[in-house]
């Protein structure tokens, strides 16, 4: 069983093991859950796909382990397809290269079966490519348009789905498709919900046949499915065993459709031949595909018979990491209201402990792939966690501080360091540690927006240039800083009519300390400002890039609502000419210190 990594290979390996089968399992991943099953009883780590030693890969498993049935991925059939003929006695396929390689082909599927129940669908060929004909076609559709690419038939062996919003987009998007892909099927968008006929066709006829429903697919608004329900569709069933006849298909596939049952209504979307990652949800309706595979394919089953269908009703899901995930892109969205998010919310709840609701992952007497998969699933979490901590406040470190300096803000305790500013200001001075990283754009920033502005550092060395990072981050933004020396702070050189602004708590404090002399001498916290709130800003120095543009881009937000502010005058947006309109040379309102 080949990607062990995919709940498909995982149910293959139950099934066929439960059946007394020995299933060796390969994948590409080194902890693919299907290696926990107790069912796996040998594992190989699999080439990666593209690589041109696959088929002597393939063939050297075979020998070693005495194998008599390859269940192929598609990737991996598509590796060794040029071997076809080699290795044809051990595939659940079809015998001819040519039949088994319809079921990769969109392009095909479209050109064979019955246009009964297919949405608009045009088929383009580099060699026959015509624009105007592209163009006639999306104009008697409505957008968004969707183009589907084979791997079979794209140069780089990649398949694709594209989308498209306008006419010219989609003449822009198949032309650039059709400079790395062969031929490739545009398609309309068809409304409805999720459904799939998953059949098993042998010597001509259909032996095994499930229909099911998607509930929730990840995100909501469409991709994988994460909860399916089993349900009994006769027109469907039909037409999607009509589909499998047309390409003369032979093994397992699934035929995807959207539709609403309700109406009767339904349009054709592809053919998936191989085994399907809802495959779970077969077993437990009744439907063992696998195993009646392996006892066609080895002789073990008698011809003919009743074609076994699944029992309508059987819901089952896979709630790690499917169901979070379609749960999170709910509450992320902004088209659901706060109650029906926590009405989805807790229903996901409910299903966790729901008898009727089947689990994909976690098996009675084999629960070590579940275990494994909601740990590696938690290392993800946890990952993605950390690098958005990083990216928002610096490092882990920088998360308490951040929360401590905003409940200070949110209590009051800041409130002189954030109260309005009693008069005139005439100059921003932005003062932070080091003079090289924070305040250094601060400055650079206020006068590229015409504001007269200084900088200067609390610890700062006189005469150090920007730091390199923030350096270029800012040049992204359009600030160049190359001219940049750093100073260390004299309070003697401050004015009336200074505005100082930190970004820290504790350095505002040791100012207003320091300048509690300094008449007409204001001090605040730069991101005290109702634009941004966030008293405190993370020193990027030492930290990642994508820090340094997160604490860049705050910056740039407080120093625009400063701006309007004390210069009601300044427009941001038009920062970009505000030093050639106004090239006042600021450097000169220079303090001792710099």
């Amino acid at each position: 069983m080949a990607n062990g990594e995919t709940l498909a290979a995982l149910a293959v390996t139950r099934s066929l093991g439960r059946a007394g089968y020995r299933v060796v399992v390969s994948s590409t991943a080194a902890d693919a859950p299907a290696f926990r099953s107790r069912y796996c009883t040998a594992r190989e780590q699999q080439p990666r796909p593209g690589i041109a030693g696959v088929p002597e890969w393939l063939r050297r498993q075979i020998a070693r382990h005495d194998v008599g049935l390859v269940i192929p991925s598609e990737s991996l059939y598509l590796d060794i397809r040029s071997r076809h003929a080699e290795f044809s006695r051990y595939l659940a396929l079809p015998h001819r290269a040519d039949v088994a390689e319809r079921g990769f082909s969109k392009y095909e599927l479209f050109e064979r079966s019955p246009r009964e129940n297919t949405p608009p669908t045009l088929l383009v060929r580099r060699a026959t490519y015509d624009a105007a004909s592209l163009r006639e076609w999306a104009g008697s559709v409505a957008p968004p348009y969707f183009v589907k690419v084979d791997a079979l038939a794209a140069d780089d062996g990649a398949a694709r789905v594209l989308s498209f919003r306008s006419d010219e987009d989609l003449v822009r998007g198949v032309e650039g498709e059709l400079r790395r892909a062969e031929r490739l099927v545009a398609q309309a968008f068809v409304p409805g919900h999720g459904f799939a006929c998953c059949l098993l066709r042998l010597g001509g006829e259909v032996r095994a046949s499930l229909v099911f429903e998607r509930l929730h697919e990840v995100p909501h608004t469409g991709g994988p499915s994460s909860l399916r329900r089993t349900v009994a569709w006769d027109a469907l069933e039909a037409d999607a065993t009509r589909r499998l006849a047309a390409l003369d298909w032979t093994g397992a596939a699934m035929v995807e459709y959207r539709g609403d049952q309700l109406t009767g209504r339904f349009a054709l979307m592809e053919v998936n031949a191989r085994f399907w990652g809802s495959l779970h949800l077969a077993l437990h309706a009744g439907v063992d595909f696998p195993r009646l595979l392996a006892d066609h394919f080895f002789g073990y089953a008698s011809a003919g018979g009743a074609v076994v269908r699944a029992r309508p009703g059987t819901i089952a899901r896979v709630a790690v990491p499917g169901e979070i995930q379609h749960i999170a892109s709910i509450v992320r969205s902004p088209d659901f209201g706060a109650a029906f998010k926590v009405r989805r919310v807790a229903l996901a709840a409910w299903q966790t402990i729901d008898p009727r609701v089947r689990s994909d992952l976690l098996a009675y007497g084999d629960v070590a792939p579940a275990f494994r998969t909601t740990i590696n699933y938690g290392r993800v979490l946890l990952d993605a966690g950390l690098r958005r901590v990083r990216a928002r406040y610096g490092r882990l470190r920088g998360v308490l501080p951040d929360a401590a300096a905003r409940a200070a803000l949110r209590l009051g305790a800041l409130r002189s360091l954030a109260a309005p500013l009693p008069g005139p200001v005439h100059r921003l001075v932005f003062v932070c540690a080091g003079n090289i990283c924070r305040s250094a754009f601060a400055e650079a920033y206020a006068r590229a927006l015409g504001v007269p502005a200084v900088s200067c550092g609390l610890h700062a060395d006189d005469g150090t240039p920007a730091w390199a990072p923030v350096t270029a981050v800012a040049a992204q933004l359009g600030i160049d800083m190359g001219g940049h020396a750093s100073r260390r702070l004299s309070p003697e050189e401050f004015r009336p009519g200074d505005l100082v602004l930190a970004f820290e708590v504790g350095h505002a404090r040791q100012l207003a300390s320091l300048l509690a002399r300094r008449v007409g001498v204001h001090v605040r916290l730069l991101g005290s400002t109702p634009a941004l709130a966030r008293p405190h800003v993370q020193d990027p120095y030492g930290l990642s890039d994508s820090y340094v543009r997160t604490c860049l881009m705050a910056i740039r937000t407080a120093v625009d609502d400063w701006s309007r502010q004390v210069h009601p005058g300044v427009d941001p947006a038009d920062g970009a000419t505000a030093r050639e309109r106004d090239p006042v040379v600021h450097r000169d309102e220079t303090l001792t210190a710099g």
